[in-house]
């Protein structure tokens, strides 16, 4: 998508990881380049939204013993996209939280390791400003959390604001930006040490369903809540308190881990009680719901700020 560029302003890729749970389409859409994390089920490695699409991912899931293990992407991966685009395009990255996945490590490494190839890359383009900049954000997010981030990043792009500007708005943003989520399966939680083996089994023989939100970068329990819509409701009183009230813009985003009815829930409690909003539903892909485990389903909210 074309930019109203500034005089001598030179144009921005935005890249983000494929743990943001961006849809494809979307990305596609708003000029979005998404690099892949690994996610390895069994001994079998396959490259996140690439190799592997969240229907098949699930499927596997629910085979008795599938233990899938995520890893960031490799520098080579990195360098790749960065020394694609750094010839006549500046680059802004928005990734998963650091507390997560080291994701931001390998891309921040790669810069410094291949500062002076992307140098060179940019001076064989004379007609480029000489001013090249790669700059690299700690979303603290993921999932949806992260693409409101990125979606906001890329309204800025397309509005023709400079890199430095929008790389200011983003890190003032992160915390405005809320999730929600709660899981069906407690097991993939003490597996992952977030909640005990003692709660899990007391949350089970109550139909308990823990309520997680983001917090500092990391996983943090908000509340326990019984299964079924009355939960999904819980994620949509969150809302509500957060927001003030149903009356300010915002942008919603829904995520599922192969739990399209629940999704369709809570899609209908927001459209409800935030109608004529901006929403988007979508999976957990597979490095996200390799923690949460099947049939998780979360909100993320990020109000418009004004102008």
């Amino acid at each position: 998508m074309s930019q109203d560029l500034n005089v001598g302003q030179t144009p921005i890729q935005l890249i983000t990881d494929s743990a943001s749970d961006i849809p494809e389409d979307m990305a596609r859409k708003r000029n979005i380049t998404i690099v892949p994390l690994t996610v390895s089920v069994n001994g079998q490695e396959y490259q996140d939204g690439v190799s592997i699409t969240p229907p098949r991912f699930y499927s596997m899931m629910a085979k008795k013993g599938a233990l899938p293990v995520t890893s960031p992407p490799a520098p080579e991966t990195f360098h790749e996209i960065f020394n694609g685009h750094i010839g006549q395009r500046d680059i802004l990255g928005i990734f998963i939280s650091r507390k997560m996945s080291n994701t931001f490590d390998v891309a921040s490494q790669t810069k410094m390791n291949n500062y002076n190839t992307y140098l060179k890359q940019r001076m064989a383009h004379p007609q480029v400003n000489k001013k090249m900049q790669i700059e690299l954000i700690d979303s603290r997010l993921v999932s949806m959390g992260a693409t409101l981030l990125v979606l906001e990043a890329a309204d800025k792009i397309e509005a023709g604001w400079p890199l430095d500007k929008i790389k200011d708005l983003i890190n003032q943003r992160i915390n405005d930006v809320k999730v929600f989520f709660m899981v069906d399966n407690l097991d993939h939680l003490v597996r992952g040490g977030r909640i005990g083996r003692g709660s899990a089994l007391f949350g089970k023989l109550l139909g308990f369903k823990p309520i997680l939100g983001m917090a500092g970068g990391g996983v943090d329990a908000k509340s326990k809540s019984f299964g079924g819509k009355r939960a999904q409701g819980k994620l949509i009183e969150y809302m509500k308190n957060d927001l003030g009230g149903t009356s300010q813009p915002v942008r919603i985003g829904i995520c599922h881990a192969g739990a399209p009815e629940k999704a369709t829930t809570v899609r209908n409690l927001v459209q409800e009680a935030f109608p004529n909003q901006e929403h988007y539903t979508t999976y957990f892909g597979p490095t996200v719901g390799a923690h949460t485990g099947p049939g998780a389903v979360g909100v993320a909210w990020l109000p418009y700020q004004e102008e």
